[in-house]
């Protein structure tokens, strides 16, 4: 199975890349690709407004392929987590990542597997899920006030470190939360980006930040995402009889605990349920909240779409949504907003929460991150892209030691 899903990530990635030559010629590609690379990566910024639609897809899918060869070269088993780490590739391709600021982290993992004897293969997927912290090799690299012969070999040594870092910090934050956060390496690279950023502005640099979105592209990428959701469903359905039937099963687990649907069901039926995730998500997003589908955006509903093989299907992400549309009706802020579309999107990864505990605290969870989420990104001054993923953690390990308190019982 996972040589077969490895083709169909690897056959994704390459119809991206020819897409991207369709949308542009090769001369705007390499302008866009440049202006990606050395833009800024903070949160927030578009790469589809900074190199345009073409580059920031090429950007994408050439980090979703490189992912999806690093998982095969490495023998490691795909499993719903890898599948998830490509998608996220793909995803922060469109804002934060580029072909530049990842690639230290990824030989700081390697480097780690290597001093720790052993395969690359049982860590690659938290070291590929670690490039979250790419933008900081971008940050010291170009915007400091360094000469680029000392600031550039300073970055990437910074990479290398996250990367070796990442995989023993991740593995010791999981029972902070207890396995209620589905993004347990944004949870560990807030905290691995706080300790960073500290040391960082001790030296006097402070990180400028940012809210660099596109507009106007809405009903583009409505049709390229119904699109892609839609072969999703046609291949699933016309290889696997019984995909829509194991679906339906697949629909009332938790979430929590044993949550890798993909290799409880398989990759059609995760198919099916990446595609009707994707669905709702962009339901969400156009209809629900009013918003543009931006390069963030777009990666939001990817993300969800990723994670469909770990943890999420369209029950227990609706009281998420629910809880940031109730935040929207009684804060000071309205749901269309960049970063609350993010905290609906990423705060998905509270789905084991409406899961396990049921309807009703995945809403309480998702109401107070949609404030969290909105204040967490200080500490790592924007650098760590998964900060949903830390603020759930936040939020995680204080709600779920209180229902444990009180006997709330399990659905």
């Amino acid at each position: 199975m996972t040589n077969k899903t490895n083709r169909l990530l690897i056959i994704f990635s390459c119809s991206m890349i020819g897409i991207s030559f369709l949308l542009d010629s090769s001369q705007s590609l390499y302008h866009g690709m440049k202006a990606i690379i050395f833009e800024s990566s903070i949160l927030i910024t578009d790469y589809i407004e900074v190199g345009g639609i073409g580059a920031a897809i090429l950007n994408a899918s050439i980090l979703s392929l490189i992912a999806s060869i690093l998982i095969q070269k490495s023998d490691a088993e795909m499993s719903g987590t890898g599948l998830g780490a490509v998608f996220l590739m793909f995803s922060f391709g469109l804002f934060g990542k580029d072909v530049y600021n990842i690639i230290s982290i990824l030989i700081g993992g390697y480097l780690f597997s290597r001093v720790k004897h052993i395969s690359f293969g049982k860590v690659v997927h938290i070291v590929l899920l670690a490039t979250s912290f790419a933008p900081i090799v971008t940050e010291i690299s170009f915007f400091t006030t360094l000469p680029p012969i000392i600031a550039i070999p300073l970055a990437n040594f910074t990479g290398i470190l996250v990367g070796f870092f990442i995989v023993p910090v991740a593995n010791h934050l999981y029972d902070t939360h207890k396995g209620f956060n589905l993004y347990n390496v944004g949870f560990a690279i807030g905290i691995l980006g706080t300790l960073f950023v500290s040391i960082m502005k001790s030296y006097g640099h402070i990180p400028k930040s940012r809210v660099l979105v596109s507009s106007g592209n809405n009903l583009f990428f409505t049709i390229f995402l119904s699109a892609l959701f839609l072969v999703m469903l046609i291949v699933a359905t016309t290889r696997d009889k019984d995909a829509w039937k194991k679906y339906r099963k697949l629909i009332h687990e938790t979430g929590y605990e044993d949550n890798d649907f993909y290799l409880k069901y398989g990759i059609y039926t995760v198919l099916i349920n990446m595609a009707i995730n994707g669905f709702v998500s962009l339901f969400y997003v156009l209809i629900v909240a009013r918003g543009d589908l931006t390069g963030p955006s777009i990666g939001g509903i990817l993300t969800v779409v990723g994670f469909s093989g770990k943890g999420k299907h369209f029950r227990n992400i609706i009281p998420i949504y629910i809880g940031v549309v109730l935040g929207g009706m009684t804060k000071s802020w309205t749901i269309d907003q960049p970063a609350l579309l993010f905290a609906a999107l990423f705060g998905t990864a509270l789905a084991p929460i409406s899961g396990y505990y049921g309807f009703f605290w995945g809403i309480v969870a998702s109401f107070i991150n949609s404030s969290v989420a909105l204040n967490s990104g200080q500490l790592h001054a924007g650098l760590n892209l998964y900060n949903t993923g830390f603020s759930v953690g936040i939020v995680a390990a204080v709600l779920v030691p209180l229902l444990e308190a009180f006997n709330v019982k399990h659905k």
